[in-house]
């Protein structure tokens, strides 16, 4: 009877397979290459991300200069005792500046399971007021094959942009005309997490810098004018320019 089952099982088992688009099938003489980005999305079931944003606006320093992003690269299969290069291409519907790019040798270096491709992302005033993206797709070679799909391609987005956000208005007696240079030292000195003030249901821990108080209030909203302060002292301290430009006039919060 056991017999019987298991010969039923197994003949379900490989008719299923020969659907099309049922499994993926690996020749275990190969070996196969694919992105291993950790994905952070929780809305996501997948392991591996697909895609990444860079904002320079949101880094601590809004001037960096340039960004290195650190792709990791898995295969499956055995390493080999030398160097083997990855095959990979960049897709037609990439829209980028390829002067604020650049991309490391791709490379999975001797008796490595992961090495890591390294790509330059060079900031630029052009990304103040647009996104731009490069995509890479892995491509098969005389080394690797094409692994997982899902995870044969990656897209990065980069820019530096910063829209006035819509809570601007009511805090700008405090925080001024909007300059992006503000907003995003706001960003750093008001994060998620460091105001114990409760929300309008009792939230803890509920205002940052992309939910702000709904009312400019010191008396009700203490904590977050105490940091108000600090970004005051931040621009009173360091000298500040639109564009990081000193020929255009300097910035300060009001007084």
């Amino acid at each position: 009877m056991k017999r019987q089952i298991l010969f039923i099982y197994l003949t379900l088992f490989f008719a299923s397979c020969g659907k099309e688009d049922s499994i993926e099938t690996y020749n275990t003489d190969n070996t196969y290459v694919y992105f291993a980005l950790e994905n952070n999305q929780s809305s996501n079931s997948e392991i591996y991300a697909d895609s990444v944003n860079i904002n320079f606006s949101y880094l601590s320093n809004v001037y960096l200069p340039e960004y290195e992003l650190k792709i990791p690269v898995n295969i499956s299969g055995l390493p080999e005792n030398k160097d083997r290069q990855f095959a990979y291409t960049i897709d037609p519907k990439s829209n980028y500046n390829t002067n604020l790019i650049s991309i490391s040798t791709p490379m999975i270096q001797s008796n490595l399971f992961v090495d890591t491709l390294r790509i330059i992302v060079k900031n630029d005033l052009e990304l103040n007021n647009k996104t731009m993206s490069v995509i890479l797709n892995l491509e098969k070679n005389d080394e690797f094959s094409v692994g997982n799909d899902y995870n044969s391609s990656i897209k990065i987005n980069f820019t530096s942009q910063l829209t006035r956000p819509s809570w601007w208005t009511t805090w700008e007696k405090y925080f001024g005309v909007y300059y992006k240079e503000v907003f995003q030292a706001w960003i750093q000195i008001y994060p998620e997490g460091i105001d114990p003030t409760p929300g309008p249901l009792g939230q803890p821990y509920y205002y940052y810098w992309n939910n702000m108080p709904a009312t400019a209030s010191p008396t009700s909203f203490p904590v977050c004018f105490m940091y108000k302060d600090v970004l005051k002292k931040f621009f009173l301290d360091n000298a500040i320019y639109p564009n990081n430009d000193p020929t255009l006039t300097r910035i300060y919060l009001p007084q």
